[in-house]
């Protein structure tokens, strides 16, 4: 038995919904799966076990771990993101400071006076 795509699957399931019954497709093309996982497939949603999927001649599915790098999945190496370099405090910013921390120590000395 040749191995399909799970969208060529779809595809020939929705050809034969034209013409018949979701239920007269169980009886005549898949007789060994069940209604609902036939209602799946027909809205895009394929089966994940081996058994399952090897019944309607779909290649198997194997889980594969993430770069840490890029937390994608690929099948080649892949370069490491660049790091995002901290950004320093600008001239403006520390001028600013001072001038708060001035005025800050202004209003300090003004509410001494006043008690």
């Amino acid at each position: 038995m040749a191995m399909i795509t799970d969208t060529e699957l779809q595809k020939s399931l929705l050809r034969l919904l034209k013409s018949k019954k979701l239920t007269a497709i169980l009886n005549d093309d898949f007789p060994y799966s069940s209604l609902g996982t036939l209602a799946r497939i027909r809205d895009g949603k394929f089966p994940t076990t081996h058994k399952v999927r090897s019944s309607f001649g779909l290649a198997g599915m194997i889980s594969v771990q993430r770069c840490p790098n890029c937390d994608s999945v690929h099948t080649r190496k892949c370069l490491p993101k660049k790091k995002k370099i901290k950004r320093t405090a600008s001239v403006r910013d520390i001028a600013t400071a001072v001038v708060y921390i001035k005025f800050l120590k202004r209003r300090i000395q003004i509410y001494a006076k006043n008690i």
